[in-house]
Order: structure tokens, then C-alpha cells, then sequence
């Protein structure tokens, strides 16, 4: 993850402040891959971590293979499932 996208999650979520290799971890591991109502090449990665009492999601532009933000959910989002653990 580039240092640009990582300012601009936290800037915009600051309760993610300390948590890069969580967001990171998201990504590499996630629990539930949904595609984005909008546009396919938007995959949105979802992992539950108990502390947050949500899912993280990071939502990543597969084309060109990089992270677009990271947020904490209370919910998987809606969207076709790619990939369910």
C-alpha cells in the first residue's frame, strides 16, 4: 500500500490509525470478497475482527491492483459475493 493511500484512510478514518497490517491483512486474507454494485473491477475485502465489533473492509480496484480506502462495517456490504471463506 502506497504511503498516499495510507494518509488518506486515516486522515478520513482515524480509528484505523494503528492499524495498517490490519487493513493489510484484509486484503491478503479476507473472510468475504463482494463486488461493487457499481463498477466490476471495484472489489470490496471484508474480515471480522471482534475488537472493532465489525467487519474491515478494504476496498481494492483489481485492474489496477492497489487499496482505495479502508473502513470498519457493521455489516458485509451489499454486492455480488466473489469469494466466501
Amino acid at each position: 500500500m502506497t504511503d498516499e493511500r495510507w494518509n488518506h484512510i486515516i486522515t478520513r478514518h482515524p480509528e484505523l490509525l494503528q492499524e495498517q497490517q490490519t487493513v493489510l491483512k484484509t486484503v491478503k486474507e479476507p473472510e468475504v470478497v463482494v463486488e461493487d454494485l457499481l463498477n466490476g473491477d471495484v472489489y470490496l475485502s471484508h474480515r471480522y475482527f471482534k475488537r472493532f465489533n465489525g467487519y474491515v473492509v478494504a476496498i481494492v480496484e483489481t485492474r489496477k491492483k492497489f487499496i482505495i480506502t479502508s473502513y470498519i462495517s457493521p455489516q458485509i456490504k451489499r454486492g455480488k459475493i466473489i469469494w466466501e471463506k
